[in-house]
This record gives structure tokens, C-alpha cells and sequence, in this order.
């Protein structure tokens, strides 16, 4: 299950990393185009449009970084809540599964009938639930309360 969750992770984050590439590419030719040229001391479309290229390629490089780490993440099964772990939590009762990865977080994938929840390892249940083990419980305070958990499975 693991390698199909990875496998849609790396897909959905390629696509996303690829268009990030073309806007930041249209950016970038858009402010080194003529119609930049300053028109008096108050015309600031080029000085905007740089701004624009650099919060893209800042946003590119971040998004080829994220996708570098999801290459690195293995498939095996893990002993400890760690990144590319799959783990089973119970909480009030109920049984969610989560997928500790370094980008997508909030993703929500169903593999073969399974609802898996992709958070990050710097969410606030992410950091929670990793370095833990199967049997290991923790709270979190939420806006609804102090909750319990349950580290049922790890995978």
C-alpha cells in the first residue's frame, strides 16, 4: 500500500512541480519583456514583476526540494513513527490512517477502499505522531480540546 501511496504522491507533486516551472518560466520572460520598460520614476511594473519571478522561483525550488525528499522516502515497513510511515491512530474511538510525508500534506487518498490522510511532519499531529511506536499514546490540544491518541499500527 505504501508504494502506491508514494507512487500518487510523487505523481501529483511532478504535475504541481511542473507547473510551477512554466508560470515561474512566463514570469520571467514577462519581466525582461520590453513592456517592462519604465515609463517614469513612478512605474513600477518591473520592479512587481521581479518581485513575482522571485516569489516563483523561491515557490519552484521549494516544490523541487519537497519532491527530491519524496524520491528518498522508502516504501519498507517501519519500526517507529518516522517519515514514509503509515500509521494506524485511534482517537475517541475511532481508526484513522496517516501517511507521514514531507509534502501533499492534507491530501486525502483512498487506496483500495482506505482513507489515507496525508499530514506533514511539521503539522501539529505530524509532529505528535512522530519517533513514535505501536502502542504509544500522546495528547494534542486542538481548538476542540485536549485529545487522546493511540498509536495502534505502524506500517
Amino acid at each position: 500500500m505504501k508504494e502506491q501511496i508514494l507512487n500518487h504522491l510523487k505523481q501529483t507533486l511532478f504535475t504541481t512541480l511542473q507547473e510551477a516551472k512554466t508560470s515561474y518560466e512566463s514570469a520571467l520572460a514577462h519581466s525582461r519583456s520590453d513592456d517592462m520598460k519604465s515609463e517614469g520614476k513612478y512605474d513600477t511594473r518591473a520592479i512587481e514583476a521581479g518581485y513575482l519571478t522571485s516569489a516563483k522561483k523561491q515557490r519552484l525550488d521549494q516544490l523541487d526540494m519537497e519532491y527530491k525528499r519524496l524520491q528518498e522516502i522508502s516504501d519498507q515497513k517501519c519500526d517507529k513513527a518516522i517519515l514514509g510511515a503509515l500509521v494506524t491512530v485511534e482517537c475517541e474511538d475511532k481508526t484513522t490512517h496517516y501517511f507521514l510525508c514531507c509534502a501533499c500534506g492534507g491530501e486525502v487518498l483512498d487506496i483500495d477502499g482506505i482513507k489515507i490522510n496525508v499530514i506533514t511532519t511539521t503539522s501539529p499531529l505530524g509532529r505528535e505522531i512522530l519517533g513514535q511506536e505501536e502502542g504509544d499514546e500522546f495528547e494534542l490540544e486542538t481548538a476542540r480540546g485536549t485529545k487522546s491518541y493511540c498509536i495502534e499500527q505502524i506500517q
